[in-house]
């Protein structure tokens, strides 16, 4: 095989994996759960104090029924 053939075949190669888009949800299942953590993140970072309150005041009432 010349090398006229070999570059029909790595064009023939190169349009099949131009075409394939298997590994295109997973990336978008990866953006979507990074989106997501973030805003989790956010959340935590935002509501840090009335989060440790809220928990301060569950371990109070603990403590005092045991």
């Amino acid at each position: 095989m010349g090398p006229l053939g070999q570059e029909d075949e790595m064009k023939a190669l190169w349009n099949q994996f131009r075409s394939d888009e298997s590994g295109q949800s997973l990336v978008e299942y990866g953006l979507v759960i990074a989106l997501v953590a973030l805003a989790v993140i956010g959340a935590l970072v935002i509501f840090k104090d009335k989060i440790a309150a809220v928990f301060t005041r569950m371990g109070d009432k603990l403590d005092t029924v045991g």
